[in-house]
């Protein structure tokens, strides 16, 4: 295992920790993501998914299986390096859309927390 940055988010006076680890691909390729880890306060949580450490940790329920995008098509004869482009260009604007609800949720947790 190759464990990721720490990744410490201070919301209002505490903090969330989050790091990631990854195993080790084959012959050079970019480590894969297995689990991740998220610790508020005295809870901590290993899941699949951030979705999923943070729902464990926060209560919330889990992610369904199968309800995340699906992985593209595999590089090879019916790949290109067109679609690879196209998907993530599709999945940076999936992930700019998600920071910014992660922005509005934490302005409403400052908001919430000053009343």
């Amino acid at each position: 295992m190759i464990r990721g940055n720490l990744l410490v988010i201070p919301i209002e006076r505490s903090l969330v920790y989050v790091e990631p680890l990854y195993i080790a691909a084959e012959k050079g390729q970019l480590p894969e993501l297995k689990r991740v880890i998220v610790g508020f306060g005295d809870r901590i949580a290993m899941e699949e998914t951030l979705d999923g450490a943070i729902a464990r940790v926060f209560g919330g329920p889990l992610p369904q299986a199968g309800a995340e995008v699906a992985p593209s098509a595999p590089v090879g004869a019916a790949g290109s390096v067109k679609a690879l482009l196209d998907d993530a260009a599709s999945a940076l604007t999936r992930a700019n859309e998600e920071l910014r609800r992660l922005d509005e949720l934490l302005r409403r947790l400052r908001e919430a927390g000053g009343r």
